[in-house]
């Protein structure tokens, strides 16, 4: 494990940015896909759902990089604590959102439901491909 942890350390911050440049165009791709496929099968609310959904994750990734540049800026006496309390505000927002939904409509919540967790899946991916590429860089 602290490896792994190295590596990400080694990881310059271009390269990041690059992940999550991916892993947004990623998203968008799939959450356009998902839309017209919903269309297309006459379950619109499901592809909006999960277009939805990756929009929430990205916004979410959005602001743990806004939240670690601020923490890194004003470097409280413990840092730890601030970035965990304001990710349990944002995970908080993100479930009231996504169960709003699915009161509202049950398709549209379950559909953003599957957005993040495809969304996700797309970062970890990008991530992935990314640590396997520094990998072999240090090999």
């Amino acid at each position: 494990m602290e490896r792994f942890a190295a590596i990400f350390q080694e990881l310059p911050v271009p390269e990041i940015t690059g992940i999550l440049r991916q892993a947004a165009l990623g998203g968008l791709f799939v959450g356009v896909a998902a839309l017209a496929t919903g269309a297309v099968v006459s379950h619109v609310f499901i592809g909006l759902g999960i277009a939805l959904g990756i929009a929430i994750g990205l916004f979410n990734v959005r602001m743990i990089v806004k939240s670690v540049l601020k923490v890194t800026e004003i470097s409280p006496e413990h840092p730890k604590r601030v970035l965990a309390t304001k990710a349990i505000y944002r995970l908080g927002v993100s479930t009231l959102v996504v169960v709003g939904l699915l009161v509202a409509r049950f398709n549209l919540g379950a559909g953003a439901a599957g957005g993040i967790a495809l969304f996700y899946l797309i970062l970890m991916a990008v991530l992935l491909r990314s640590f396997l590429k520094a990998t072999a860089r240090m090999s």
